[in-house]
């Protein structure tokens, strides 16, 4: 930053966690993630969870979720004049709360999958490593619902007397992000069936 003589305009924060990572985040208006090679970038997925645009190149694996979530552009390459042009552009609806959900489930599952596989190869350093970022992502999540309490929304909506169809929509679009789709399926199909 010293040598282009930008270090008046750009800080390098280094690596921030939890709270401090978080603190930083709500006050960008814009991310921009032009990565040329990427597994699972878990910032983006953070990022676009609170509702800032992001503009990511398609190395980053998650253009398709940008685009489906209306959270940001996706550019092909790293390139600056692709990436100005997004920013200038960006003129993207923020998420709802049911989307950010959403994509935060997502990362929960992957982070979790990441979690069983360090258990297989015997990586304590990144059990641990995803362990943390799995306690952050599941703090901003709201708490599922028991299968007690799904049992009990059911009932008290008369799901039982629907038809299935109608039963899993309407139960599909209220519980959205609030309990498990595999408990509410199961449950629904076990009402209907008495």
């Amino acid at each position: 930053a010293k040598e282009l003589r930008i270090s008046r305009s750009i800080t390098f924060w280094g690596s921030q966690y939890g709270e401090d990572k978080f603190n930083l985040l709500e006050k960008i208006h814009l991310f921009a993630h032009p990565s040329r090679n990427e597994g699972l970038p878990t910032s983006v997925l953070e990022v676009a969870a609170m509702g800032i645009p992001c503009v990511v190149t398609e190395a980053t694996n998650v253009g398709d979720a940008i685009l489906e979530y209306n959270a940001g552009a996706v550019i092909t390459e790293p390139d600056a004049k692709a990436l100005q042009f997004a920013i200038l552009i960006d003129n993207k609806r923020e998420m709802t709360e049911a989307e950010e959900i959403h994509v935060f489930m997502k990362d929960i599952k992957k982070t979790n999958e990441a979690i069983a596989f360090a258990k297989q190869v015997e990586r304590t350093d990144l059990i641990e490593e995803n362990q943390k970022k799995l306690a952050i992502l599941e703090a901003y999540v709201p708490k599922m619902m028991d299968e007690r309490e799904v049992r009990f929304f059911l009932a008290e909506n008369g799901v039982a007397e629907m038809s299935l169809k109608d039963a899993m929509k309407f139960s599909m679009q209220v519980l959205d992000g609030k309990a498990d789709k595999a408990l509410v399926s199961k449950i629904i199909k076990e009402l209907l069936a008495k």
